[in-house]
């Protein structure tokens, strides 16, 4: 598989209020457009 590449969308959403009152944790952290 030499020179392939893969790309990745995630969709990040803020936490409904179920969550919130879960006190949900967030998994994921951003740096601009990068994960």
């Amino acid at each position: 598989m030499s020179g392939a590449s893969v790309k990745v969308a995630v969709r990040v959403r803020p936490f409904n209020s179920r969550e919130t009152s879960k006190e949900s944790k967030c998994i994921i952290q951003m740096s601009g457009n990068t994960t």
